[in-house]
């Protein structure tokens, strides 16, 4: 036992260590990607500058209003509170405080990447338990490595707070009604603490101490400040009472309160593992909303149903305790941004980013092969395994073998995600993100088995994962945009194309990255069918098949990620405003530009004044008539701009005649944008 205990250890810090490895290098030296990265990082901004701990803020544009409903709060938490930690947003923050270094970048991509690296480690302990070490290490080395996983990752976007937790619940529960019974209803050992003459009794397991933990990090605290920020406004006859917060929060205090009594009484295993999903799942609802509890709850009822055992849907997944934990943990906030601004908060998050985004709002469309493409892009260079692995796993849902049991789970997990997201009109790329990490499990599993079998797959190598994973890396290589486009929506405003690729014409071959990818794409191919020869070669295969995948993510997050940054960034621009400028006199001017880096990056200076005459930002349908105004009250100063490379002549048209000769560019190392200066 010490000795596999040793070997775990082991494993775990090596898994640690390519973590690190693949994430933390140069992860917050680039700029923030325009526009899911400068949206949420200016609303996390608002967040920690006002120090308002319920509202989300992004009050930044002529076409937006200022309140921020169409998303949850969780990720925008785990952002302002790493601002603050890396000494961003505090009293006088000076105005170039975004540009200067990059600590901003490093602050709020730093949550994902240990969001991330969580489920890689989840996913690992799900598998060890049910399948083995090596198993466990094989499918956490799929997951990390992924191409979609490594790139949602680096970015500062709202799914990694979303899937994580959700990810982490289904690993909990999973491990909850697969590991065998003996070894998951067992009576655990308890201790008594005395406080006075009451005694109270508690497991004495690390799962218990772990449970805790979590709760006291995750639920106690939103709860204490959501009372005291919060305040229920009452109308009395003709007066306006002010209650205080703690009066609307104290049912989510007593259920909490009644919550850990109830939980300080579990016997066993089971019951920790799922009081810890259920807190998880709050979490997750506190990030994209109901379907943090939805998508899986039906995952495990869905799995317990076609396995035959659907009477512990309501006998073992402690729908009790785990509703009134959940209660505790995700509705505190609904309740107070309920409190705050009414009904206009919830229809437009439940009404308008769920329902309307159901029926095909917005995003992209697609029939129910849409997500087949995009995983098999995501899962890349593991894409031709995956599909082996998920065949594999049809048959598995009734074996009795816990490694089959988690086959067939992992199935129903990624079958589920698939089809609710084929459901939804409204389609991003990103959506297919939760069922990852099933597919990685599948991968895993199937490639333990080969490295015992290789015989076995030999065929199904041959004909079906080796061509699958030369068609995938080909397609990447022939449009290396498509992984831009794993987290990024430039394929909506123009399909099959996004934004103009940085041209040949003026970089020469610096983003000409076809020719790597197709390399990538034949060393996974050859990789792939090597797993097909006798056991020796196998073994050989497979680690090199490793090895080319650890250098795909670095190529992926220290390369091309930061190669590209600064044609989809505006940090560079707006630092040489900020490094030319003379003074706070000379503004800067954002003319029919709607990109959101300009916001977070200037602190949102071009729209923060309470004087809208000095508000800079000119987008609606009267942007000239009120750029002209704006250049007309401030004539005599040297004024910068910030606009798309295409508009530069119509800028200079609407200067005055004399100050259209002085109009000149100033930086141009953004391809779709400029900043330019004249002398108005």
């Amino acid at each position: 036992m010490r000795m596999r205990l040793t070997l775990e250890r082991q494993a775990l810090l090596a898994l640690l260590g390519l973590c690190a490895l693949l994430y933390l290098p140069l992860a917050g030296h680039y700029g923030l990607w325009d526009p899911w990265e400068t949206h949420y990082g200016e609303i996390a901004r608002q967040m920690a500058a006002r120090n308002d701990w319920i509202s989300l803020w992004w009050p930044c544009s002529p076409i937006d209003r200022p309140e921020v409903f169409h998303k949850p709060v969780m990720h925008f938490w785990l952002m302002a509170l790493s601002l603050k930690l890396f000494g961003l947003e505090g009293a006088g923050a000076p105005a170039a405080q975004m540009v200067d270094g990059w600590r901003a970048e490093w602050a709020l991509r730093l949550p994902n990447l240990l969001l991330g690296s969580s489920c890689v480690l989840g996913v690992w302990h799900l598998v060890r338990r049910l399948a083995g070490v090596r198993a466990g290490i094989l499918s956490a080395i799929v997951l990390a490595t992924s191409a979609q996983w490594v790139l949602v990752t680096r970015q500062a976007m709202t799914d990694p707070p979303f899937v994580a937790p959700m990810t982490l619940a289904l690993v909990l529960a999973a491990l909850a009604i697969l590991l065998p019974a003996d070894e998951v209803e067992r009576d655990l050992p308890r201790r008594v603490l005395a406080l006075g003459r009451l005694r109270l009794s508690y497991p004495h397991a690390r799962s218990f101490y772990l449970f805790l933990v979590l709760v006291l990090l995750t639920v106690v605290p939103p709860l204490v400040v959501i009372a005291i920020q919060l305040q229920l406004i009452v109308h009395v006859g003709g007066s306006r009472v002010a209650i205080a917060g703690i009066v609307p929060m104290l049912p989510y205090v007593l259920a909490l309160a009644l919550a850990l009594w109830w939980c300080v009484r579990a016997r066993n295993l089971r019951q920790l593992y799922l009081f810890s999903a259920w807190v998880l799942c709050g979490l997750a609802t506190l990030a994209k909303g109901p379907a943090g509890i939805g998508m899986p709850a039906i995952v495990i009822g869905l799995y317990l149903l076609v396995a035959g055992r659907w009477r512990e849907i309501f006998t073992r997944l402690e729908l009790g305790r785990g509703a009134l934990l959940f209660v505790a943990s995700a509705f505190p906030w609904y309740h107070a941004m309920l409190i705050r601004h009414g009904m206009p908060f919830w229809n437009e998050l439940i009404g308008d980013n769920y329902v309307h985004r159901a029926l095909g709002r917005n995003g992209d469309r697609g029939t129910w092969d849409y997500y087949l493409t995009w995983a098999g892009f995501g899962l890349f260079p593991w894409s031709g395994l995956a599909v082996l692995g998920g065949a594999r796993a049809f048959g598995k849902l009734r074996e009795a073998d816990p490694r089959e049991k988690l086959l067939g789970f992992a199935l129903v997990w990624f079958l589920t995600d698939y089809v609710i997201l084929s459901l939804v009109n409204t389609k991003f790329h990103h959506y297919i993100l939760p069922a990852l990490p099933a597919m990685a499990i599948c991968v895993g599993l199937l490639l333990d088995e080969i490295l015992r079998e290789p015989r076995v797959y030999a065929w199904g190598i041959v004909l079906v994962a080796t061509p699958i994973t030369f068609l995938c890396g080909r397609d990447l290589a022939a449009l290396p945009a498509r992984l831009l486009w794993m987290f990024n929506y430039d394929y909506v405003n123009v399909p099959n194309a996004g934004r103009p690729w940085p041209s040949a014409a003026i970089y020469g071959d610096r983003y000409e990255y076809g020719g790597v990818l197709l390399a990538f794409a034949i060393g996974a191919a050859l990789a792939t069918i090597g797993l097909a020869r006798g056991r020796r070669l196998v073994r050989v295969a497979a680690t090199a098949l490793g090895l080319l995948a650890v250098a795909w993510a670095i190529f992926l997050a220290d390369r091309f990620l930061v190669e590209l940054s600064p044609h989809w960034s505006q940090k560079q621009p707006i630092a040489t405003y900020y490094a030319q400028r003379r003074s706070a006199d000379e503004p800067l001017v954002v003319w029919q530009l709607y990109w959101r880096g300009e916001n977070f990056y200037t602190r949102n200076a071009i729209f923060s004044s309470p004087d809208a005459r000095e508000h800079s930002v000119f987008v609606n349908e009267r942007a000239n008539e009120k750029l002209a105004e704006y250049l007309e009250l401030h004539t005599g100063r040297r004024i910068f701009f910030l606009l798309e490379r295409n508009r530069l002549e119509s800028l200079r048209a609407q200067l005055a005649p004399s100050a259209r000769p002085t109009l000149r560019i100033i930086d141009d190392s953004n391809n779709k944008l400029y900043l330019a200066v004249a002398e108005n």
